[in-house]
């Protein structure tokens, strides 16, 4: 008697049932230890892709979160929480198992797909942070925010609705850069000159004082400041920035780039209220006055 075929259509219906009970089973167990060390280590390789990182960071996640081993711990619980997830997981085990062994992996098996489970990672991540830690994602981007000194200048907002114009004085020592810029700032209605060194703001309130200028000193031992004074001499740590002038002299302008320093320029330069500031020093500060300046939207003269 002659076998008579079957067509495999025959079997379809079946198989696919049998298929959809098996998948609905393997993704009822929870993660075995080997698959969350797996994910665990996936996500430590991920950490150090610097394009895994920048796609993290574009999404709104501080890639520091997934090096913690605590946020990785309670990720993967996370995601043992979907059956989903679980089944995506156990289907795509090997191409995840390359991924946690080395980020060399994409040369050695299939590129595509270890392409598609990382990004599949980061949406997962993505969602777990969005919807289990609203708040430690709100914190640190208000921390971030905060510790954000990138444009020091915007901390400044009074000073950068002035129209400020800047007077280069510049040239070697003795060069009577200072005196120049000095003799201006005894011309203007209220004035403040700093000064790097104690010393030589003591000098310079001695000036306006024989002047007939009502000056006063601030500087980190003395402070003879008064409601009639219109002018000040002070060291440039203690610059006021609150406070408007017609004239402004800050002096050594090259010590901006003092390591320890050097805040003190910046924030007198980027905090005054004045429309004339004259800024005396050697060559050397012009680079990176001018860079500040042009930050400012201020107008330099030579």
């Amino acid at each position: 008697m002659l076998a008579t075929a079957i067509s495999p259509s025959f079997y379809h219906p079946r198989a696919k049932y049998i298929s959809s009970l098996y998948n609905a089973a393997k993704a009822s167990f929870p993660l075995t230890e080997n698959e969350n060390s797996l994910i665990s280590n996936a996500l430590i390789e991920l950490s150090h892709n610097p394009i895994w990182k920048n796609k993290l960071c574009s999404s709104g996640i501080p890639p520091y979160f997934v090096s913690n081993p605590d946020f990785r711990s309670r990720f993967i619980e996370y995601l043992n929480s979907s059956n989903d997830i679980k089944l995506y997981i156990r289907q795509n085990i090997f191409a995840l198992k390359h991924l946690s062994e080395t980020n060399t992996a994409l040369h050695v098996y299939n590129a595509q797909q270890v392409s598609e489970i990382s990004d599949k990672l980061l949406g997962y991540v993505t969602e777990y942070v969005r919807e289990e830690i609203p708040q430690l994602l709100v914190a640190c981007h208000g921390i971030r925010h905060l510790a954000d000194l990138r444009n020091p200048q915007d901390e400044f907002t009074h000073a950068r609705k002035i129209r400020r114009r800047v007077i280069a004085h510049i040239g070697p020592p003795n060069s009577g850069k200072t005196f120049k810029a000095f003799q201006r700032l005894k011309d203007s209605s209220t004035g403040i000159y700093c000064s790097p060194l104690r010393m030589l703001a003591w000098e310079m309130h001695e000036k306006l004082c024989s002047s007939n200028i009502k000056s006063g000193l601030l500087t980190g031992q003395e402070n003879t400041l008064c409601d009639e004074d219109t002018h000040i001499s002070c060291t440039v740590e203690m610059a006021l920035t609150d406070r408007d002038f017609d004239c402004v002299v800050l002096d050594e302008m090259q010590m901006v780039g003092d390591p320890c320093r050097g805040f003190a320029w910046s924030r007198a330069y980027f905090g005054f209220k004045a429309p004339e500031i004259h800024i005396c020093g050697s060559h050397a500060c012009v680079p990176v006055a001018m860079v500040m300046a042009n930050v400012c939207g201020d107008v330099v003269c030579f």
